[in-house]
Order: C-alpha cells, then structure tokens, then sequence
C-alpha cells in the first residue's frame, strides 16, 4: 500500500471534549462549506518524512475542505480542520482536527 491510511487507523475525538477554539473552528468550517466556500485540501504526503498522506483516501464523489483554528493571526498556524464533503451536494460526511497539520499521524477524527 503505498502509505495511504485507513479511516478505522485515524484515532477518534469527542467534539465537547476538545479546546473552545477547535469547537468554534468547526462551527465556523461548517458555515463556511454551507455558504459553497473554503480551500481544497490536498491530502498531499507528509513533506517532513514522507510517509504517505496524513488522511485517508476520499470516497468517490468527496472533497477535502480545510479551515483554519484561531483564525485572524497573521501567521495561520499549524492547527486545522478538515472536512470531507460529497462535492455535489456540500454535504458533510467526517470532520478531523490536528495541531500538526500536513503531518501524517497528527489528525483525530471528531465525533
């Protein structure tokens, strides 16, 4: 396999128990997608080490759309929130967060 990650390998986090700003960063990524905006993230291979995309393979038909935590800094930091999404319809299928972003290992899967 060429270093792809499974879904069910993605460690999981409860929405309520992560940090007040990663909450309202979800709220805000969810407006964002509802409103047909947000950046494509590319699922592009850990640069550092090279070991494969940080998230897993997209189902047919989605999109990754990523957002920024704490937003309004100069510098975006390295914290973000990443949707999947069915292209077509906007509609939501997975939500992931990492302090790390790009980083492969470093997302959790929001419940």
């Amino acid at each position: 396999m060429s270093g792809m990650i499974a879904k069910s390998q993605v460690p999981v986090a409860n929405r309520s128990q992560l940090p007040a700003d990663v909450q309202a960063g979800i709220v805000a990524l969810k407006n964002m997608i509802r409103s047909g905006r947000g950046e494509t993230f590319n699922n592009r291979k850990d640069v550092r080490s090279a070991t494969g995309q940080p998230l897993p393979k997209l189902d047919q038909g989605c999109i990754y759309i990523e957002g920024d935590v704490g937003r309004g800094r100069v510098d975006r930091g390295k914290r973000r929130l990443v949707a999947e999404i069915v292209e077509t319809t906007r509609q939501i299928r997975e939500i992931y967060f990492s302090d790390e972003h790009y980083m492969k290992g470093s997302f959790v899967r929001v419940l």
